[in-house]
């Protein structure tokens, strides 16, 4: 029982100690912003932006009945993750032995990709508890229970599109008749989140082409973040020369399957639809990882002192990426820091902009959320269902009190994306306007400009 239950409870203690230390993220916000929405009113903002995200909007909606708090409205990915690495540790002591599930779980929960959406408001959480059940049902010996495993897929594939990219994995290490109906099943569902989606390409406007470089960063970061390159391949060394042919048969091909099917179909289409590529959307990866360093531990399991120092290897090459996830902001937007400099040097009857491209849903609501403005917050809220404005204009009224502008002022703050286009043009139309940026300040992924006309009141 330890050895599922053991890296189930590191991943519950990792996940407490930054659920409630971290702020929100931009993604987080738009999460935040749509569960405060009626259901009705749902429905009518995701025909602007984040169709795809509808159904997992709806889930948080219906999960906000206990409060919007962060650790509440995080709870669920922490719950999730607990999950899936109690899933993969169970199913591979039940393979492999003890250090095998003790070292498949431990590598999972450690796992910096997973470390961080454990503490996010967004599904990939959910999502990977839902692939890890499904490919533990996949990689089962005897016949497939087709029913679950497509309504489990089905699941996973509505909370997030590009989970059906895991199906491909699986038909790769499965006979192809036992998955027949059930891939099918989940092309349905996924065709029309799949239009949606398309129609609604804006929303991935922030992603660059997959370029070679980009392309084996993402690979790294969610199959071999940092030293845990070294482990995979002493792993793999361990698992082809352990004399253990069905080992390899059962550990290595699944993991490289997990790994590489999906990243490779995001690949090509970035190149022929629109780019798509994003270590978050791989979220089975961190899995097929997690199953090559416990199928090493399977293979030297008559060698406990040899499982046990793969097992503080592992711990050790995660290290620095979990300490990198483990500080007070992990999407980058630095509200907090924006709120201080705000609270400090802007004066009543000061401006207060912020301009957004439509796919940068919570950056308004981040502005609001930290200043402690909730009547900007409320509007901002009435404003989704009718697709909230790209320019929010307001003016200070107080200490953390805005109201909407009256008009043009002498010093306007402005907040915007760093290096996008609509942080250009609001810095271009202020200069146009006959005012000079006379600070700025770089906040994570976002920039706080202070600009002065003189000419205005």
């Amino acid at each position: 029982m330890l050895a599922w239950t053991g890296p189930a409870l590191v991943s519950l203690l990792l996940s407490g100690s930054m659920i409630g230390r971290t702020s929100w993220g931009r993604d987080e916000l738009a999460t935040w912003e749509f569960a405060h929405l009626s259901v009705p009113d749902l429905f009518r903002a995701v025909h602007h932006i984040d169709g795809v995200l509808a159904p997992y909007y709806l889930l948080m909606h219906l999960w906000s009945v206990g409060g919007y708090g962060v650790v509440w409205m995080r709870l669920p990915s922490v719950l999730a993750v607990a999950v899936a690495v109690a899933v993969a540790a169970r199913a591979a002591y039940r393979a492999w032995g003890f250090w095998a599930g003790l070292l498949t779980g431990t590598a999972l929960a450690l796992h910096p990709v997973v470390a961080a959406e454990a503490v996010e408001a967004r599904p990939y959480a959910l999502v990977l508890m839902l692939c890890t059940i499904a490919t533990v049902e996949a990689l089962a010996p005897g016949p497939l229970r087709r029913r679950r495993y497509a309504a489990v897929m089905a699941a996973a594939t509505v909370l997030h599109l590009f989970a059906c990219l895991v199906v491909v994995a699986h038909v790769l290490i499965r006979r192809r008749r036992d998955l027949m109906a059930p891939a099918a099943v989940v092309a349905v569902v996924a065709l029309p989140l799949a239009l949606v989606a398309h129609a609604q390409r804006i929303a991935l406007a922030w992603l660059g082409p997959a370029t070679a470089d980009t392309s084996i960063r993402v690979l790294r970061a969610v199959s071999a973040p940092g030293d845990y390159l070294w482990i995979l391949l002493g792993a793999l060394a361990v698992i082809v020369v352990g004399r253990a042919r069905d080992q390899a048969r059962r550990a290595a091909a699944p993991a490289v399957a997990l790994v590489l099917a999906p990243f490779v179909l995001l690949v090509v289409a970035s190149h022929l639809l629109s780019p798509v590529l994003d270590a978050r959307y791989l979220v089975a990866a961190p899995l097929g990882a997690a199953v090559v360093v416990g199928g090493a531990a399977g293979v030297v399991r008559r060698r406990p002192w040899l499982a046990a120092v793969i097992t503080v290897a592992v711990c050790a090459a995660a290290v620095p990426g979990v300490r990198a996830v483990h500080r007070p902001r992990i999407d980058g937007a630095d509200y907090p820091g924006l709120a201080r400099i705000l609270a400090r040097e802007a004066a009543p009857g000061d401006g207060l902009e912020v301009a957004i491209r439509r796919s940068e849903g919570g950056t308004a609501a981040g502005v609001a959320y930290y200043i402690g403005d909730h009547a900007f917050l409320d509007d901002i809220i009435d404003g989704l269902p009718d697709g909230a404005p790209l320019t929010y204009r307001r003016e200070f009224a107080g200490p953390g009190r805005t109201v909407p502008a009256s008009g043009p002022r002498s010093t306007t703050w402005l907040v915007a994306v760093a290096g996008t286009t609509p942080a250009h043009d609001a810095v271009q139309r202020l200069l146009d306007d006959g005012c000079r940026i006379v600070g700025d300040h770089a906040l994570g992924e976002l920039v706080l400009y202070q600009a002065r006309c003189d000419h205005l009141p």
